[in-house]
């Protein structure tokens, strides 16, 4: 792989972290995915408000963790220059 595409990667992982934890820290992220996918397909009877608490956390969790890995890699294709 050479290195632009190497670069072109890591924004993408930087990127779509964050547009990860955007998604996950809003309130239509919160409702799409707890009251659409998890309440309504896969008919889940249980606290909406903690499972929505907890869906948060981890997308948000989860967006940082990916966008890390984009950061890091970019640090490690300019470190030699």
């Amino acid at each position: 792989m050479s290195k632009s595409t190497k670069q072109t990667l890591s924004f993408i992982f930087i990127f779509l972290g964050l547009a990860i934890v955007i998604f996950g820290g809003s309130t239509l992220g919160s409702f799409i995915i707890t009251d659409i996918i998890i309440h309504k397909m896969l008919n889940v009877q249980s606290n909406l408000g903690t499972l929505d608490l907890v869906v948060r956390i981890t997308l948000i969790v989860v967006g940082f963790f990916i966008s890390g890995i984009g950061a890091v890699l970019f640090r490690k294709l300019n470190k030699n220059k």
